[in-house]
């Protein structure tokens, strides 16, 4: 949240309104974000967006608390706990796979060079190795396993959004640790 406000909750919402169509499937997709920037809560440039601003300083705001909490029950959604190993892997696992997507689709040529995307690009940690790389370190098996379950666990959203890469499936069964072309 705090990256989105940093971007622009106003640039965001032009993007998704040029693609609207293949998005409206998803009736929950950016809710909060949409009704903040309905609000005129753009993020950091207007001090206000999911968090108040003073100078760079967030603090929490219990408005977008509340929203969330409007959003949820006008979308059924159950609010639980969630852990952090929970939004690790549901969020490093699904870039992980796009990376493998990347890979086997030919739009890169090498693992490494997703790799060093994420890392100079976009801040990936670089004591990770990037984050092919660090699948690599877990274990392609583990990452596999991980979006099966989430797929599963998570109902309609997951079998909405979280489908393994080919590769990967493929890279899993032939009992592959690296990630190549096969």
């Amino acid at each position: 949240m705090a990256m989105h406000d940093l971007a622009g909750i106003d640039v965001s919402f032009l993007v998704r309104e040029s693609r609207r169509e293949a998005i409206a499937h998803d009736p929950s997709y950016c809710r909060i974000a949409d009704e903040l920037n309905a609000l005129g809560r753009f993020g950091q440039k207007t001090k206000r967006g999911a968090y108040i601003y003073e100078g760079r300083e967030r603090k929490e705001d219990f408005e977008v608390i509340s929203l969330a909490e409007r959003i949820a029950g006008e979308l059924d959604i159950a609010r639980r706990p969630i852990t952090t190993q929970e939004i690790h892997d549901r969020c490093l696992f699904m870039l992980i796979n796009e990376g493998i997507q990347l890979l086997d689709e030919g739009i890169a040529e090498r693992a490494g060079d997703i790799d060093l995307v994420w890392i100079n690009g976009y801040g990936f940690p670089a004591w990770l190795g990037g984050p092919l790389h660090y699948a690599e370190q877990i274990g392609l098996n583990t990452v596999l396993a991980g979006i099966t379950h989430y797929r599963q666990a998570l109902g309609e959203y997951g079998e909405m959004w979280f489908h393994p890469a080919p590769l990967l499936e493929r890279l899993v069964a032939a009992g592959k640790t690296r990630i190549e072309r096969i």
